[in-house]
């Protein structure tokens, strides 16, 4: 790549050794013709900035080559990731309003995103004309302390959502009517899960599946990656539950 024949690969790495070169050139081109003043951290800045700006057309040009069953897959993908993350703020929310949870807000950040279980469109039982309704699948790696505690949760939340009895119905408060999720025992097919949590936050199953006899230690994959802590007592608080 040289100033006269200035290219760069939008279909490679931003960082590739080519785009880095490209990088390069961009740069002592604005230096030779002082089009600005240049000292090292300014170059730095550009050259950087160059690969950024780079890494947003590469992004582009992937996005619009891809086939429109990709474009579906993707976007669905997207919405899905979407749910999670509102599910996750959502039972927080309940977690830090609830002074009983919020002891369990530390583990819960934990947990993450990653944490929460998935879910697809129910659009076979659903009427047409109701709220959607969304069928989870349970993370393999998930323990039932953990699903019945969301159980609790979700529950909760509904009646935060739903103040009111009215003769015309359910009365929500401001903003979407809660997401119904209807639970099945349908797993999960991700083979994702999250390292670190209390021992009985995992299933017991799961756990010996991923390394047969590792509460004997060992150099599997529980001991070194999963690395389950020491269980963590996880009760709904009963004044709660009435």
């Amino acid at each position: 790549c040289t100033v006269d024949e200035f290219r760069y690969h939008i279909n490679g790495k931003p960082a590739s050794a080519w785009n880095k070169g490209a990088a390069l050139v961009f740069v002592q081109y604005i230096q030779e013709n002082r089009l600005m003043k240049l000292d090292k951290p300014t170059r730095d800045a550009l050259q950087k900035g160059f690969t950024k700006r780079l890494r947003t057309l590469h992004g582009y040009y992937l996005r619009n080559n891809l086939s429109r069953d990709e474009k579906v897959e993707k976007s669905r993908t997207g919405r899905k990731y979407g749910r999670k993350s509102t599910l996750f703020y959502q039972r927080r929310a309940i977690l830090d309003g609830l002074t009983p949870l919020r002891k369990y807000l530390p583990i819960f950040d934990v947990l993450g995103i990653p944490g929460m279980s998935s879910d697809e469109e129910d659009t076979t039982d659903a009427p047409m004309s109701s709220t959607p309704q969304y069928k989870t699948t349970r993370p393999l790696w998930r323990s039932l302390d953990v699903e019945y505690f969301f159980e609790l949760l979700d529950a909760c939340h509904i009646l935060v959502r739903m103040p009111t009895e009215s003769a015309t119905g359910t009365r929500y408060s401001r903003g979407a009517p809660p997401r119904f999720r209807v639970r099945t025992r349908q797993d999960s097919n991700s083979k994702a899960y999250v390292k670190g949590l209390p021992k009985n936050f995992y299933r017991t199953e799961w756990l010996e599946e991923q390394e047969p006899g590792w509460t004997k230690g060992g150099e599997g994959i529980v001991n070194l990656i999963v690395r389950p802590k020491l269980s963590k007592v996880l009760v709904f608080p009963a004044e709660l539950k009435q």
